[in-house]
């Protein structure tokens, strides 16, 4: 049961993101859209807080709150996802291409949520690498030659050291 969870916490951001991007005939608000990704945040919180009703299992489990730390850091997540998709519409009023942001936000979101309640560190690791990617959007959300040329700089470094970790993760020292 905790598994079905944990892939409706993963999938319903990336879902409402697909939604979000489907190009329709008659072109949604942006304010609709804000509402609809605040209301995708609060959903995710909301499951999050179901998930942390059900029995933890084997999991080492936090004296002070009661919950594993796997579903402490979930909850922390799904709360600071969803302060920042009240912000973002006050925040990028007046801005083109609203509905890309949107989009890559409930990726990233979906994407952060996979590094938070991984259960191991390649599944981690992996959720980590999709996150960075789906950020490029956010950085060059402006589209001004100086962020494309940040993000080149940042996708290079990140490139380095995706690689660095494959070769150096197989010798054994």
């Amino acid at each position: 049961m905790t598994t079905f969870y944990l892939l409706i916490l993963f999938m319903l951001p990336a879902v409402m993101a697909v939604g979000i991007a489907i190009p329709r005939r008659r072109e949604l608000s942006a304010q609709w859209i804000g509402e609809l990704v605040i209301a995708t945040a609060l959903l995710v919180l909301g499951a999050m807080l179901a998930l942390c009703r059900l029995p933890v299992g084997t999991v080492i489990v936090s004296p002070v709150v009661g919950l594993c730390f796997q579903r402490l850091y979930g909850l922390v997540v799904c709360f600071m996802w969803l302060i920042c998709a009240m912000l973002s519409p006050q925040y990028f009023r007046g801005h083109r291409h609203l509905r890309r942001y949107y989009f890559f936000f409930l990726i990233c979101l979906s994407f952060t949520l996979g590094v938070f309640l991984s259960a191991d560190l390649k599944t981690t690791f992996l959720f980590f690498e999709l996150m960075s990617l789906g950020s490029y959007v956010w950085v060059v959300q402006e589209e001004t030659p100086e962020a494309f040329r940040e993000k080149a700089e940042i996708f290079f470094r990140d490139l380095l050291r995706q690689l660095h970790h494959i070769t150096e993760g197989g010798h054994e020292q």
